[in-house]
């Protein structure tokens, strides 16, 4: 892992450059999870045996996919160059850590799950908070209470944005991933999120499932895949210069954009739900949106030019969940 740091605009800016080494598949959680570990009151490595304090708290902050999307999954990103743009936002997956007791427990407060068992239980992948026993058997933990909750709707998130937070374009190559901070203008950034209004609609979905899809006929070369997935990569340029740039009607178009190649690229994107916002927010005067990533359900996000409040109350009146809108400039938190 490279950082190397200079300056724009009189703000300091640094460029991560994760390499194919230290990547785990395109979102390369093990580079940052060691870039991050040094945050810990006493720093961790990963696959030694725990020996911090015996109380640590965390919280990360989701994300907002801008444009470029599926084209930091493989094989596209390996095989081509894949270009994301996204912001992180103040809705937050938190995590508490308590060393201590006889046995492990593990809860995941928003899924509702909760795991109590010996060691030998984390060593089984049976679709029960797995994830948290990956944790427990990487760090090699001793007995402890394990607690997650994760303030956003279900589906996946970037681990890049959740880890350092702020508006950044991702490159992604068979080389590995180059992450660049946008110098998006203050004012500007204060304007989008007084303007953007983020709805859940209540429909939670599988991405893999869809991406696995789109990734499939790449793979099988169908016509107009590879230059749909080269269209959306396109876009993900064009974006971090329209925020550079300051410019709300670019940024509307180029969600749109965004959208309606990912609706080619796979019809199932859309659903009659999302179809229904869609329109209600256009009659709001949208200037654009998209969904949050891979669609079919979740979360969708629009840029409304004049009377967001009243945007809000539409959205509501359509069953979806306005969800609060703040930018986190800063990731992952440890104390």
């Amino acid at each position: 892992m490279v950082l190397a740091e200079g300056r724009r605009g009189g703000t300091r800016v640094s460029s991560w450059k994760f390499s194919q080494a230290t990547r785990s598949g395109a979102g390369g959680p093990l580079g940052i999870a060691e870039a991050r570990c040094a945050l810990l009151p006493t720093p961790i490595t990963l696959g030694v045996p725990w020996s911090a304090p015996p109380l640590v708290r965390a919280s990360a902050p989701t994300r907002l996919d801008f444009a470029g999307a599926w084209t930091d999954v493989a094989p596209f990103a390996t095989e081509r160059r894949g270009v994301v743009v996204n912001a992180a936002i103040e809705l937050r997956a938190e995590a508490e850590l308590q060393v201590g007791g006889d046995r492990y427990r593990l809860e995941a407060k928003d899924l509702a799950q909760v795991v109590e068992a010996d060691w030998d239980v984390m060593n089984e992948r049976d679709g029960w908070l797995d994830l948290l026993k990956a944790a427990v058997r990487i760090h090699q933990l001793p007995p402890c209470r394990l607690t997650t909750r994760s303030a956003p709707p279900p589906g996946k998130q970037d681990q890049y944005a959740a880890a350092l937070g702020g508006f950044h374009r991702l490159d992604f190559s068979a080389a590995g991933v180059l992450v660049r901070p946008l110098a998006v203008p203050p004012a500007f950034a204060d304007w989008l999120a007084r303007h953007i209004i983020v709805c859940y609609t209540g429909q939670s979905r599988v991405s893999s499932a869809t991406i696995g899809r789109v990734m499939a006929r790449f793979v099988a070369r169908e016509a107009g895949e590879v230059a749909a997935l080269e269209g959306l990569a396109a876009l993900g340029i064009r974006m971090a210069e329209a925020l550079e740039a300051g410019d709300e009607r670019e940024v509307g178009d180029l969600w749109s954009a965004n959208w309606q190649i990912q609706q080619r690229l796979d019809p199932g994107m859309q659903t009659p739900v999302m179809a229904r916002l869609e329109q209600a927010m256009a009659d709001c005067g949208s200037l654009g949106g998209k969904a949050a990533g891979a669609g079919a359900g979740g979360t969708m996000f629009f840029v409304i030019g004049d009377d967001p409040a009243r945007a809000a109350r539409v959205a509501a009146e359509q069953g979806s969940t306005v969800l609060p809108l703040q930018w986190a400039w800063e990731g992952v938190r440890v104390w």
